[in-house]
């Protein structure tokens, strides 16, 4: 149905009436409400099957509940642009790049850290740093770590949205120029949702499917790190002039304990790009808005949902402001509080806002909480 063209409200109504009893009618020739009666036992399966019949003709459902009543309220689906697969392609080559020139920088200051700087020029230190061995290194200890651990995340999100058929682009991957952020080389991915959330069982199985892929992919390349650090430490001098610390999570700290490392242990670059998985982790985990927390805590708790949203990011903004008091913080939380709040604190509804999750998911759920608290550090980057 193209747009500018009135609903025609009697096809529509004999299109709902095919899967449940309509009582009333109301609306306009942009929305059209549909007051039913529905059985509990079919409601959330006789939804998806009008949504089914409704798609073809350009139409979308949402089903709510207020003041006693179920109502269906019919609208035009917006049309959404769909592009090929080529700039996913490139921005999926681009940071392969600057991931791998990331870590080229980060094989370097391990493999080469007794390396004097003193008696070169910028421009040879810059050509040392980036010979083909240390961008070759950097590509195997780093860079290919690092975008599996991305990769696999983003594509636990794609292949739940197939699963619940549904329309979803593949993965923009976002490269970023090394030195910048965390020097890592990129800001991550996503995938572009074509169409809404049907229900609160595919948001959660969408929202949840990264990060658990995503960790599960994390844990063995920081295990892999942390054996190469045991196998060859390389020690620095406590407090060196220039020197970054990252902070662990307890589940670093544990994963690493049987290793005995030393304190003064550089980090290698798998071990890095491990933490680095971890700390992906830790971010999606939030519950706050457009975020994979965000998608679990809604698909859990519903609208009651925000209240843990606006939790979060008043404590990022703490955490952000705490070193201008003095107090243990990191700066950079300051920008995803931002970004949570640009992309919007409360998440939108589902086509489906009556139907919930089952026991299952909801012990899922908690334990993607408590997997987010594990990979999460107060202080991830201290000192530079």
């Amino acid at each position: 149905m193209p747009d500018g063209v009135f609903l025609d409200v009697p096809a529509i109504r004999a299109r709902v009436e095919q899967r449940f009893r309509v009582y009333d009618v109301q609306g306009d020739e942009n929305v059209i409400a549909f007051f039913v009666h529905a059985t509990d036992g079919s409601l959330e399966t006789d939804f998806e099957a009008l949504k089914r019949d409704l798609k073809p003709e350009g139409l979308l459902p949402l089903l709510k509940y207020q003041g006693g009543e179920h109502a269906i309220y019919v609208v035009r689906n917006p049309t959404r642009t769909r592009r090929g697969w080529k700039l996913n392609a490139i921005l999926f080559a681009l940071t392969v790049v600057t991931t791998t020139l990331a870590g080229a920088f980060s094989a370097f200051s391990y493999y080469h850290h007794d390396f004097d700087t003193s008696n070169v020029t910028q421009l040879e230190y810059v050509k040392a740093v980036f010979s083909a061995q240390s961008v070759g290194l950097g590509f195997l200890t780093f860079a290919l770590p690092l975008m599996a651990i991305l990769t696999i995340h983003e594509m636990g999100h794609y292949v739940m949205t197939r699963r619940h058929g549904m329309d979803a682009s593949l993965p923009f991957f976002i490269p970023v120029p090394p030195g910048l952020g965390l020097n890592i080389g990129t800001f991550g991915a996503f995938i572009g949702m074509r169409e809404p959330m049907p229900n609160r069982k595919a948001l959660f199985d969408i929202g949840a499917a990264g990060p658990i892929a995503g960790f599960f992919v994390a844990v063995p390349v920081l295990l892999i790190g942390l054996a190469l650090m045991a196998a060859h430490p390389v020690l620095v001098a406590a407090n060196e002039p220039g020197s970054v610390t990252i902070g662990t999570p307890l589940l670093y700290d544990l994963l690493a304990t049987p290793f005995h490392l030393p304190a003064n242990a550089l980090t290698h670059p798998t071990a890095f790009a491990g933490w680095v998985g971890l700390f992906v982790t830790a971010i999606n985990l939030l519950p706050a808005g457009q975020l994979d927390g965000g998608h679990i805590a809604s698909a859990m708790f519903g609208d009651r949902a925000r209240f843990a949203s606006y939790a979060a990011v008043v404590g990022l903004l703490g955490l952000g402001l705490s070193p201008l008091l003095g107090l243990p913080g990191y700066d950079g939380w300051l920008f995803f509080a931002l970004l949570i709040g640009f992309l919007g604190v409360r998440h939108p509804p589902t086509l489906d806002g009556v139907s919930g999750i089952d026991r299952k998911r909801l012990i899922i759920g908690w334990a993607t909480f408590v997997m987010g608290v594990l990979c999460f550090t107060l202080v991830p980057v201290s000192g530079g």
